[in-house]
């Protein structure tokens, strides 16, 4: 078996994030934003959570690649439904923005969380790393 192919194990974990990063994360904000304003908080750090949970299993799987390919699919999904929803009154509560617009910002707020959570993860890995090396 090559190296540097996953395990079954693995391919499994790997095949779990992907599918899991396939939510319309963005549109669910939005949705939210929409119907329940009070309540966007809330929906806004949930899914933050779980996106920053998928991005970190992927970082567990060591397969960084999943945190590019999910939310690009997550963003299309995403725009495909915002896409569907007719309506002037949709389109005037994003105002300044268009609906698409606001969807660009959403999943932007989504990938920054990732990625200040993957950033974080990296830093704390090396700095335990380097504990152990100086305890030793």
């Amino acid at each position: 078996m090559n190296q540097h192919e996953p395990s079954l194990p693995n391919k499994k974990g790997i095949a779990i994030v992907l599918l899991a990063y396939m939510g319309p994360y963005a549109y669910l904000m939005m949705l939210q934003d929409y119907q329940d304003p009070s309540r966007f908080g809330w929906m806004c750090l949930l899914v933050g959570c779980v996106t920053v949970l998928l991005a970190l299993m992927a970082r567990a799987f060591d397969s960084m690649y999943l945190v590019g390919v999910g939310n690009v699919l997550s963003t299309a999904f995403s725009y495909r439904l915002v896409q569907s929803i007719p309506g002037s009154r949709w389109e005037r509560f994003f105002e300044p923005f268009q609906p698409n617009q606001t969807l660009w910002i959403y999943a932007g707020g989504l990938l920054a969380v990732q990625i200040a959570a993957l950033l974080a993860a990296h830093l704390l890995a090396r700095r335990g790393n380097g504990r152990k090396s100086t305890s030793e």
